[in-house]
């Protein structure tokens, strides 16, 4: 929607494992990795 706000389940740059448990229903944000 052009905001630059991840959605829910949005792929963006480099995807890393989480470090925490998700349940079906949580809203996720995606994980973005710079790399410099």
């Amino acid at each position: 929607d052009g905001t630059g706000e991840a959605g829910k389940g949005q792929e963006c740059g480099i995807l890393i494992e989480p470090q925490i448990d998700l349940e079906e229903g949580d809203e996720v944000v995606c994980y973005k990795i710079e790399r410099l």
